[in-house]
């Protein structure tokens, strides 16, 4: 749904989607040391690509909503100019004005805050659950402070989950080593759906192949490789 949502947008605002890419991964968080690693590396990381801005002052995150002394102000109720601006309720504005501002036909709750044409991050981030996980402000503060270390570690689960893309002629030599081998076959095609699952297992356990090459490989749909892989 967000990938359809975001290339119609894309195709609204810039006439086409001919340079648009996306492509999205959900990776599974495994215990309590990688939900604190990784909530704070994602906080951070605006700073870590070079922006400049500190984390707390980044409008495209959400890290000046948590630990904050009240009373706070958000950073979404200034303009550009630096003017506070008052919230306004959905339910209080036309449907084609909210609409306009979700890019969306998709009903928003009528108690949820606009302001300076934003749905404001408040009604839907659970700021007192991501409270809960670092308990204190000190212990916020030491996670945020990000290290080599822990940054090599997020990005080794990373790579563990989603796998390793090789050059595509590199990993088509492998796909018919391996095919040849199990199968004594050259053509993908000619295998089974049972045998090309067997094949991106293999492809998936002997050379760390990314879900989307494996799909490509063993001809089968993404979704079936996320299922049997």
């Amino acid at each position: 749904m967000f990938e359809r949502s975001y290339l119609r947008h894309v195709s609204k605002t810039r006439g086409n989607i001919k340079d648009a890419k996306i492509d999205l991964e959900i990776i599974p968080i495994d215990d309590e040391d990688h939900v604190l690693d990784i909530g704070t590396y994602v906080l951070a990381q605006p700073t870590k690509d070079g922006k400049p801005v500190l984390p707390h002052d980044y409008r495209w995150g959400t890290a000046s909503m948590y630990f904050r002394s009240q009373p706070h102000i958000s950073i979404w109720r200034y303009d550009k100019e630096g003017n506070l601006h008052d919230p306004v309720r959905v339910d209080s504005l036309s449907y084609s004005v909210v609409r306009s501002i979700a890019c969306s036909k998709r009903r928003i709750p009528g108690n949820w805050l606009i302001c300076n044409g934003l749905i404001l991050p408040e009604n839907y981030v659970d700021v007192a659950l991501f409270e809960r996980i670092y308990k204190t402000h000190n212990r916020y503060r030491v996670f945020m402070a990000s290290s080599k270390q822990k940054d090599m570690e997020i990005k080794r689960r990373e790579a563990d989950y989603l796998g390793v893309t090789l050059d595509d002629t590199e990993a088509k030599k492998y796909c018919s080593q391996v095919c040849r081998n199990l199968f004594n076959e050259e053509v993908v095609l000619n295998l089974d759906a049972g045998q090309r699952i067997q094949l991106a297992q293999t492809l998936r356990t002997r050379y760390k192949l990314s879900f989307r090459q494996l799909a490509k490989l063993a001809e089968l749909p993404l979704s079936e490789i996320r299922k049997y892989v």
